[in-house]
């Protein structure tokens, strides 16, 4: 969508033109036309818009990362890269260490998330 209204300037507000776009791209025709004429996803809609409320997002593109950190606007590479590091790391700090002790008979091996000790 944003390259056909951005760079080939076409009117992705028009039914017509959203179902070129889609059948372009594979999709199938009818059940475009069925999503675009129904109400199936308004609650979700509803829900995505009132959740960006929620999270201050006032333009697009805006990106959030784990619920913690945002990026409004073009960002360069190394912002997102900092953004999923940074919050991965958060995030994976916070899940529990299992510790898995073999139950096989003559090995000690203990495993962790860094691997295997026998």
């Amino acid at each position: 969508l944003f390259n056909a209204h951005f760079m080939g300037a076409k009117d992705i507000a028009k039914q017509e033109t959203l179902i070129s776009i889609a059948e372009d791209l594979g999709l199938d025709k009818n059940e475009l036309l069925q999503v675009l004429q129904g109400d199936d996803f308004a609650e979700a809609v509803r829900y995505d818009v009132y959740e960006s409320q929620q999270l201050g997002v006032r333009g697009v593109p805006y990106f959030v990362f784990d619920r913690k950190y945002a990026l409004s606007g073009a960002q360069p590479i190394p912002a997102f890269e900092q953004a999923i590091v940074q919050s991965f790391t958060e995030w994976q700090n916070t899940q529990p260490k299992t510790l898995l002790k073999s139950l096989n008979k003559n090995d000690d091996a203990i495993c962790d998330e860094n691997g295997c000790e026998i």
